[in-house]
């Protein structure tokens, strides 16, 4: 399977794009201790997405990959997958228990796992809180700011311009959430010559430059930005986060845009699907490929690493927090091996810190 979708791959990306995954079969290539390991993997399936396996399969792992439910898909890849013979499945309609699962967004929280999770997502966290697992969490690392930040704000943008939406100079948007994700949707705005009204608890946080921020307790002010905002953009990654922050009828009858750019619906149902872009799904899985495999590589490296790294934290705390010297040793991969110094330069101008 690893030489088939070697082949496969070829025809669309080059072996710089995918820089840590590169390093990374090389260093599955005979693991012992994840051989033969059933594995579900719930990376959101898209065709970049079949870089991931590769370091998987060269470590003749046992591999499902769980799609759907919250969780955005690609539904021709999902038959590309079925054709060639790799295991799938819905997520969180498993009745089998696995090894390892690679997460996102906890959709699979409920299955039964041997030696825990690897998690991809800041939201996973939260339906991981009550299970009583051992918990990679890949979104704690710097190197998911390459994804969240750079990949999922490029996304964003791009998304925007193929619908003919991305002409924002001198416009206002109104961003809900100023984590990772909020932050690279910034950026790109800026970029643009927008306005960007940033809302979160900055009480304890340094705003960051050529921001307007806005905290998320001053109702009355996020609720007059409503007036002249040309879109509004939710980036919490919480469900139901927004229903006490603003006035969700207001936003339905004004004249902004909204898009969601997280899995989560965080207006909590209350708003029909029909009002925002792309039915409520994140906004840049309009696309063939919503986040650059560049952008995305390390992560998904990351995301499998974690598997290694529970076995090594098998006693003391559920949560696992990847280490300094992992996250530098995929970044400095890329930035050795990859094509994404440019576009960490971007991250510098804007001092995202994170």
């Amino acid at each position: 399977m690893f030489d088939f979708l070697s082949k496969y791959l070829e025809q669309f990306y080059r072996p710089e794009e995918r820089a840590a995954l590169e390093v990374q079969i090389q260093d599955f290539s005979g693991e012992k201790k994840i051989e033969n390991c059933k594995v579900l993997d719930a990376t959101p399936v898209f065709r970049n997405t079949l870089n991931k396996y590769l370091p998987l399969f060269k470590a003749n792992i046992d591999l499902t990959v769980g799609y759907g439910g919250n969780v955005p898909f690609d539904a021709e890849i999902i038959t590309f997958l079925k054709k060639s013979g790799i295991k799938t499945v819905e997520n969180g309609k498993s009745s089998e228990s696995f090894d390892f699962i690679l997460d996102c967004a906890g959709a699979n929280a409920d299955i039964e796992v041997k030696y825990g999770v690897s998690e991809l997502t800041r939201s996973g966290f939260y339906h991981y809180q009550q299970k009583n697992k051992k918990v990679f969490l890949a979104d704690s690392g710097k190197i998911k700011t390459i994804e969240t930040a750079l990949g999922t704000g490029e996304g964003f943008f791009r998304a925007m311009k193929k619908l003919g939406l991305a002409e924002m100079k001198n416009k206002n948007i109104l961003l809900l959430g100023c984590g990772k994700v909020g932050f690279g949707v910034a950026m790109y705005c800026l970029d643009a010559g927008a306005n960007v009204y940033a809302v979160d608890d900055w009480q304890n946080r340094p705003v960051p430059p050529m921001f307007h921020a806005v905290s998320r307790f001053d109702r009355n002010k996020i609720n007059s930005l409503l007036d002249d905002a040309y879109c509004v953009i939710t980036a919490t990654g919480i469900y139901g986060s927004l229903t006490e922050t603003l006035d969700l009828q207001k936003l339905v009858n004004s004249n902004a845009l909204i898009a969601n750019i997280g899995v989560e619906d965080e207006f909590g149902g209350l708003i029909t699907p029909s009002r925002i872009l792309n039915a409520n799904r994140p906004l840049n899985f309009i696309l063939d490929e919503p986040t650059h495999l560049k952008f995305i590589d390390p992560t998904m490296a990351l995301h499998n690493a974690g598997m290694l790294e529970l076995l090594k934290n098998t006693d003391g705390e559920n949560f696992i927090i990847p280490s300094e010297k992992l996250n530098d040793y995929y970044l400095n991969i890329v930035r050795k091996h990859g094509i994404i110094n440019s576009d960490l330069e971007k991250l510098e101008k804007y001092s995202c810190k994170r």
